[in-house]
């Protein structure tokens, strides 16, 4: 599956509440940290990793928030790797803190850190910063990835948004550090008073002598309704 950044009506995601497009009033985080508050959305990846080892995730997550921001991460899908769940812990800004299972949670935290940047007015041509989580290494490990976003198109039928960012670090691979140079490009779609679509590409060079590697992956979010029970 290749997500075409803003062209194709590729995938609508993740609902949530906002002020209109025009108002003043900043996104709701995806969550209210409240018991019993659940989201439920769809999640599909597609990539080429280390030695072009190919990716292809397709599966659900749901998340409800328990007390004092205690949450609880379910996800199925159509492979054995896909079926895990775990506990996580919900913070004051949105995200949600998952040792174990953090992968299930990324590209929620990546919306969620966006949709707090977003600024007051969102008139066509409006930029604004951001800074969202991204992996890297071998592990659990991410960093905050600087992005800058613009305003591409407001109207009454909605709000596009579209990104990039780019910066070189030292990641560890195999017990080796190595620089790595990662670049995303993105869209952001607010339907109306909700929130519509994010669709993410990253390409990320490792810098590893002959053994340089150049992998690359899309995801994006859909939303869901809750599995009953």
């Amino acid at each position: 599956m290749n997500i075409t950044i803003l062209r194709a009506p590729a995938l609508a995601a993740l609902a949530l509440l906002l002020a209109s497009p025009a108002a003043a009033a900043q996104p709701q985080p995806l969550l209210q940290p409240a018991p019993g508050a659940t989201a439920s959305y769809h999640f599909d990846l597609n990539g080429a990793f280390w030695n072009g080892a190919r990716a292809d995730v397709s599966r659900n997550v749901t998340i409800t928030v328990g007390d004092a921001g205690a949450v609880r991460i379910v996800s199925t899908g159509r492979t054995h790797d896909d079926d895990k769940s775990g506990n996580g812990t919900l913070a004051k800004d949105g995200t949600i803190a998952a040792p174990g299972i953090g992968d299930r949670v990324r590209s929620f935290n990546t919306v969620v850190a966006l949709l707090r940047a977003v600024p007051a007015s969102l008139k066509p041509g409006t930029a604004f910063d951001a800074a969202i989580p991204m992996a890297y290494s071998d592990g659990d490990a991410t960093f905050d990835l600087p992005v800058r976003l613009t305003v591409a198109s407001s109207d009454a039928t909605g709000t596009v948004l579209q990104g990039t960012g780019a910066q070189s670090l030292t990641g560890n691979y195999s017990g080796y550090s190595v620089p790595i140079d990662v670049s995303v490009r993105f869209a952001v779609k607010l339907d109306g008073a909700r929130f519509a679509r994010c669709d993410f590409a990253v390409d990320e060079v490792v810098h590893a002598g002959p053994q340089t590697q150049t992998m690359h992956w899309t995801w994006a979010m859909t939303p869901v309704a809750p599995a009953n029970g």
